[in-house]
């Protein structure tokens, strides 16, 4: 096997592990922030990681709706995150939304340093 696709696969995974926990923190940190009781680190990246293949599947089974598949399916991935979010926690649908925005933050700002660190990597 050719070494540049090991090394490929291997910062693919990187790059996913690194976005993973740094949504759960961020995600922990808007928790916090919210004034969720007992948020915990764990459920956060319990919240993480489903809201992840929840999002992908349902972008999946979206995009084959014409026209309206995107926007249909950015408003359910909205209402099923702040629904993931709400039922882990077990907190209010205030609550589960302002921790959603915080991670909605967090998800961009962990691409952005991954994405960073990736580059940096190559040079």
């Amino acid at each position: 096997m050719a070494p540049q696709i090991i090394t490929s696969g291997a910062g693919s995974l990187i790059f996913f592990l690194l976005v993973l926990v740094l949504s759960a923190f961020f995600l922990w940190i808007g928790t916090k922030l919210a004034g969720i009781r007992h948020a915990s680190m764990g459920k956060a990246l319990i919240v993480a990681v489903v809201s992840m293949v929840v999002l992908a599947v349902l972008n999946a089974v979206l995009s084959v709706v014409r026209f309206f598949g995107g926007i249909l399916g950015f408003f359910l991935g909205i209402f099923v995150t702040v629904f993931i979010i709400k039922v882990v926690f077990n907190t209010s649908w205030s609550k589960a939304l302002l921790a959603w925005v915080l991670y909605i933050v967090a998800v961009i700002l962990a691409f952005a340093v991954a994405g960073v660190l990736g580059l940096a990597l190559y040079f």
